[in-house]
């Protein structure tokens, strides 16, 4: 992932580091508490094993 070094207000560092199509969904399930990876497969529908071992890594 390529982060900017010099940002204009706070919001575009948080964008640059959760932008993608699941981060927001996974962070929007987090919120309900902490949970497992099988818990967040079967709770987001789409989203495969491996693209949570990849989300988990970044």
């Amino acid at each position: 992932m390529k982060i900017r070094t010099v940002y204009t207000c706070p919001l575009e560092l948080t964008h640059d580091m959760i932008k993608g199509k699941w981060k927001p969904i996974i962070l929007w399930r987090l919120r309900l508490g902490p949970t497992s990876l099988s818990k967040l497969e079967r709770d987001i529908e789409g989203i495969t094993q491996k693209m949570l071992l990849h989300i988990s890594r970044s």
